[in-house]
């Protein structure tokens, strides 16, 4: 506690002694900012502080590093796919095509029958029909 009457401890990181409202408690950093702060800074210790604008940079730094990585494995995708304009290879393919390609006779046929009995003509021409034969039926 200093003079003023406010509760103070030490960052590990910058050294400076600030309130304990400016500090952060080094048990509640996990993960990747965990790992970018030891990377830095082997000695820290998670029994101590550190202060906002520290933690912030490194979370910042941690942010930068995956953004880094992620962005390396979309540039070497987009290396392959410019290779595979250069060479003027198919880069994508119909998977419609594909899927038709594998479909059995049975299956085929059945499509058909769908495509047919779910048509516009279809239901029309079901249900004129239905009424035609009310009305004859209601006659005899």
């Amino acid at each position: 506690m200093n003079q003023e009457g406010k509760e103070t401890a030490v960052c590990q990181i910058c050294g400076e002694i600030k309130a304990l409202g400016d500090l952060w408690p080094g048990s509640l950093v996990k993960g990747g900012v965990l790992e970018t702060i030891r990377k830095k800074h082997p000695e820290w210790s998670e029994e101590g502080y550190i202060c906002l604008t520290d933690l912030n940079r490194f979370r910042g730094e941690y942010v930068e590093d995956v953004l880094e990585e992620h962005l390396g494995k979309a540039a070497s995708l987009e290396k392959g796919f410019l290779e595979s304009l250069k060479e003027q290879e198919l880069v994508s393919r119909n998977i419609n095509v594909a899927y038709a390609e594998k479909l059995t006779f049975w299956e085929r046929l059945s499509d058909k029958v769908a495509e047919l009995g779910g048509s516009w003509p279809f239901v029309l021409t079901l249900v004129g029909t239905i009424i035609l034969w009310m009305v004859v039926n209601s006659l005899i």
